[in-house]
């Protein structure tokens, strides 16, 4: 079915809620089609720099609980921007997406089969079912597929079977965990794995008690821990227990954000009337530290979401005397769960725990040097410093990136520092809550240019609770370096970027490790294969730097180094001239490319499929 649009125009109102202390709003104009149909804006989800995803739908009168047969996904910018696309019929059809997928299931009026999940910058997840029969749900699979903002399929996989009955597909085995109940979460852990969490009425068979025992549980909230890429399954735990059976609403798991660990939030009721609100907090390892519990009104359609500047926020829905429209009211709820009450459509949303936020765009850090938006000295810049509220371990193998923005989503990678075995002193303690990262000299190597940082999550722990704690995933860290001609006159930035035109080539030399020497030994009488290792060899060199690759040249040449008692490879690396005024000498290019070697192990260069290969203590003569 294609979207056959006509002049006729609707206004679709979204409030954006940042969480700020001013209220802002869009009003956005879709091209109504044929169908007199009323939007729905049916998901939202948003990326970590606050762009927001909106999935819009249209009911299918046609059909019993569905909607049109089409994609359309509204981006919202921080600015306001509104980009989006719209995938008709023939284009899902081709990725063999049935019309089932447009439907919500009658068993669970909150689920559809079609889900948008933000993942990296500028791409969404979409994941759907495929059945070979329809009324046989044994041949259904998940599958999903990755879209980039503009609309664009870049690639397909299959996840595996679906299975309404308890089953839960993992990369190595499927865990039964029956009997359960709806809804069903999954939330990653922060130290890298996944909890399945699930309630569980022990004491409940339609409306009759099994267990008359007294003190026995009836109602139970469960997870069980699946460790990532380990095929380790561990529980199932329990979260919660009560010993009158109950009815869960809502199930919603999350990182926690200002504290530690991960925290589900449910609503539940025992009555008609009588609803309970549980936050339940706990860690990657499975212990329960802290359980809280308040009765709330009677509303029958409640969501719930945490907020990342702490407190969360749920709504509900009241329809109009009208029977055609609805209000939305919502609750701002603190860590003492005191709700204050506000319309959606005139009440900001606000910080919690503002009094923390220093635009790092997590709540455990305090401050940093550099900090956000400061113009630095590449001379006096040696050290990254970081401190965090409260005491710190260094968790192993976890990374911090240090990136040149070059207009990408992606960035230039300058230095991937974390504490190993064999990557050097590079991040010490300063004390129980501060951390410095030592920077390399080619590190902040390009004048008046923005550099930011990233941090993966679990970097360090929380000392008291040994939980990882989530960290900066955007560029919200970000600086400036100087203008060459306001480095300080000690540091050779200046010289580095001078114009420089009438400088001689440089005929330099790397040396292969041994493992690069028995590679480069079995193809060295290939000349194809030869002559495609010096090219990739060369383009990663130029991209490491960075410089242009016509810069980074070679003869092809190779000798056999005498002085070592292994046999190793020396090649030919040379770097032309500069043709141009204001491009980097011979002598900056060659410098840099000898610290970046030498310090392979924590630039790209110890990660290129054929830089790797180089000898970091003979670095670049």
């Amino acid at each position: 079915m294609k979207l056959n649009h006509i002049s006729l125009f609707i206004s679709l109102s979204i409030i954006l809620l940042t969480l700020s202390s001013v209220k802002s709003s869009i009003i956005f104009e879709e091209n109504q089609p044929l169908s007199a149909e009323i939007l729905r804006v049916f998901n939202i989800d948003c990326y970590d720099d606050n762009t927001m995803v909106v999935r819009i739908v249209r009911k299918d009168p046609s059909k019993f609980h569905c909607f049109e047969e089409y994609l359309s996904i509204r981006t919202i910018y921080p600015n306001g921007t509104v980009k989006g696309f719209d995938l008709p019929s023939d284009t899902l059809n081709m990725q063999n997406m049935q019309p089932f997928n447009f439907c919500i299931p009658p068993k669970y009026s909150k689920a559809n089969p079609l889900r948008f999940y933000p993942i990296k910058k500028n791409f969404l997840f979409i994941t759907y079912a495929e059945a070979d029969d329809i009324t046989n749900p044994f041949t259904y699979n998940d599958w999903g597929i990755v879209i980039d903002l503009d609309g664009v399929i870049h690639s397909k996989i299959k996840l595996g079977p679906s299975d309404e009955n308890g089953g839960i597909q993992q990369i190595v085995e499927t865990v039964n965990i029956f009997p359960t109940g709806h809804p069903l979460e999954t939330v990653a852990t922060m130290d890298g794995g996944y909890a399945l969490i699930y309630p569980n009425n022990t004491g409940l068979t339609g409306s009759k008690t099994i267990s008359t025992t007294p003190l026995t549980p009836q109602f139970g909230i469960y997870f069980l821990l699946l460790g990532y890429e380990k095929g380790i399954t561990q529980g199932p735990f329990v979260l919660y227990q009560t010993l009158t059976p109950i009815n869960v609403l809502l199930l919603d798991c999350d990182f926690t954000y200002v504290g530690v660990g991960q925290t589900c939030i449910i609503i539940a009721n025992s009555t008609q009337s009588d609803k309970t609100f549980i936050k339940i907090d706990f860690l990657s390892s499975g212990t329960v530290y802290n359980i809280t519990t308040f009765q709330n009104i009677n509303v029958t359609d409640y969501s719930i979401q945490s907020l990342r500047y702490g407190g969360y926020f749920t709504y509900y829905l009241v329809r109009n005397s009208d029977k055609k429209n609805f209000n939305i009211y919502g609750y701002i709820l603190d860590y003492y769960e005191e709700g204050n009450s506000w319309s959606l459509l005139t009440t900001d949303l606000y910080k919690i725990e503002g009094e923390r936020d220093h635009g790092y765009s997590i709540l455990h850090i305090n401050t940093t040097i550099p900090k956000i938006g400061d113009v630095i000295d590449p001379s006096e810049t040696k050290f990254l410093i970081i401190k965090y509220y409260n005491k710190i371990i260094l968790s192993p193998n976890r990374n911090i990136t240090i990136l040149q923005d070059d207009g990408t989503s992606h960035g230039i990678i300058r230095q991937i520092t974390s504490i190993s075995d064999n990557n050097g002193e590079f991040v010490k303690y300063i004390d129980d809550s501060t951390i410095e990262i030592t920077v390399i000299d080619s590190t902040f190597n390009q004048p008046n240019a923005k550099y930011y940082i990233l941090i993966d999550n679990g970097f360090v722990k929380n000392r008291n609770y040994q939980e990882p704690i989530i960290s900066i995933q955007n560029s919200g860290w970000s600086f400036i370096t100087k203008n060459t001609g306001s480095v300080s006159s000690k540091f050779n930035l200046k010289k580095k970027f001078k114009e420089v035109v009438n400088s001689t080539d440089i005929d330099g030399k790397v040396q292969l490790t041994t493992d690069g020497t028995s590679y480069f030994k079995s193809i060295k009488h290939d000349k194809i294969k030869r002559k495609e290792f010096f090219d990739n060899l060369r383009l990663e060199l130029a991209k490491a730097i960075p410089v242009s690759s016509e810069r980074i040249t070679t003869s092809g040449r190779h000798q056999i180094d005498t002085t070592v008692s292994l046999e190793q490879y020396i090649l030919s690396i040379n770097i032309k001239k500069a043709k141009n005024k204001g491009e980097r000498s011979v002598n900056s290019i060659a410098e840099d490319l000898n610290t970046l070697i030498k310090n392979k192990l924590i630039t790209v260069i110890g990660s290129g499929s054929y830089s790797n290969y180089l000898d970091h203590e003979y670095g670049y003569e």
